[in-house]
């Protein structure tokens, strides 16, 4: 957010104004004012308690507020922040003044209906790099919100996803909820490609960093590598490539699959990986459908079935919130059939080689 320090003063001297019309209670050892001498606060005052905010980037223009802040009572302090910065649970302005302004207790409080509900969590605390705006808090769409509570419910999920829904992100976001308030988790992460699956691992450890400083209470980056880290409550997360060993030898608490209907030979790995969970290790398997009779279209068949352990979940383009039939026509305008219904319209049939129209196939499936 920018604002403009000519608006900064505004704001500060229709706050004063009000204080001074309301009288408010002083705050118990901040009876004593500033004798007509005293000049308050300097600058120098503000670059101090910028220092002791380091997850909140303050720009230069915020200085003016910040001296301001501090001339006044806790009361004052959280009107200013919240009319600059935005109110409300994961902003600024919540920041912090939970960081210094709440009790211990209160702290504890927050910490513990964190550690409850992953969507709070997320959706109050949980910052995702956005490709123009930075990074920005991570407010989650309905569908979203439901597969968090899905991956807390069902030991095994599998999601037959179109592109662009955020579900390799969401996924990251659950990873570092589990991984702060949980001890001794270990998670592996696989993907097509290697880089695929340290994105992942990176997006996870992106959002542990860049929460507010009270949550080092639980835990902090203790092992730091470029595709995998430790928290110092034992968690740790790594990502892998899909070669034969991967995983061999691990007790995993969860496995990530990342576009597993894009890896090849999929059946043998997760021959070998299925032992890994058997301590009751979890797996969420995601992908966009890549034809039909390979290790996640079989899968995802059978527990739409009913047949395997697995919960299925289909999150078609059309479930989020900012994209309608206009979107599709032009996001798929120069794009093959086949391509449109791998990438957007969760089709099995008409994403693979086939032969057949995959229309006509779904007329015959029917008749069967």
């Amino acid at each position: 957010m920018k604002i403009s320090k000519q608006r900064l003063a505004e704001i500060i001297k229709e706050e004063i104004a009000a204080e001074k019309t309301a009288s408010p209670t002083p705050v118990p050892g901040q009876e004593s004012k500033p004798s007509s001498g005293d000049a308050g606060p300097k600058t120098s005052d503000a670059k101090t308690l910028i220092a002791r905010i380091p997850s909140i980037d303050l720009p230069n223009e915020y200085e003016e507020v910040l001296v301001a802040i501090l001339k006044h009572d806790v009361k004052m302090k959280d009107v200013i922040i919240k009319k600059v910065f935005g109110a409300g649970p994961g902003s600024a302005a919540n920041n912090i003044c939970m960081s210094n302004y709440l009790s211990k207790k209160d702290l504890v409080k927050e910490i513990v209906k964190c550690g409850k509900d992953p969507v709070y969590f997320i959706d109050n605390y949980c910052k995702i790099s956005h490709p123009t705006k930075g990074q920005i808090a991570f407010k989650t769409w309905d569908f979203q919100k439901d597969l968090l509570y899905k991956f807390n419910d069902y030991r095994n999920n599998i999601i037959l996803k179109s592109r662009q829904m955020g579900i390799s992100t969401i996924s990251a976001a659950y990873v570092s909820w589990m991984m702060l308030f949980h001890r001794d988790k270990n998670i592996l992460v696989i993907a097509t490609k290697f880089g695929t699956a340290a994105n992942l691992v990176k997006k996870v450890k992106s959002m542990i960093k860049n929460l507010p400083p009270w949550f080092d209470q639980l835990a902090t980056i203790a092992i730091d590598n470029r595709s995998s880290f430790v928290l110092n409550n034992g968690s740790e997360i790594k990502a892998s490539s899909t070669s034969a060993d991967a995983g061999r030898s691990e007790a995993l608490s969860l496995l990530v699959i990342d576009e597993a209907a894009h890896i090849e030979g999929f059946d043998d790995l997760w021959t070998a990986l299925q032992p890994t969970m058997a301590a009751g290790g979890r797996c969420i398997a995601l992908s966009s459908p890549n034809g039909v009779g390979n290790w996640f279209h079989k899968t995802y068949t059978s527990a739409d079935n009913g047949e395997n352990d697995f919960h299925p979940t289909e999150l078609h383009w059309t479930l989020h919130p900012e994209r309608d039939q206009t979107w599709f026509e032009e996001t798929t305008r120069n794009l093959s059939r086949r391509r449109v219904a791998q990438e957007y319209e969760c089709n099995f049939n008409a994403s693979g080689e086939t032969v057949i129209n995959s229309e006509d196939m779904d007329k015959m499936s029917k008749l069967l």
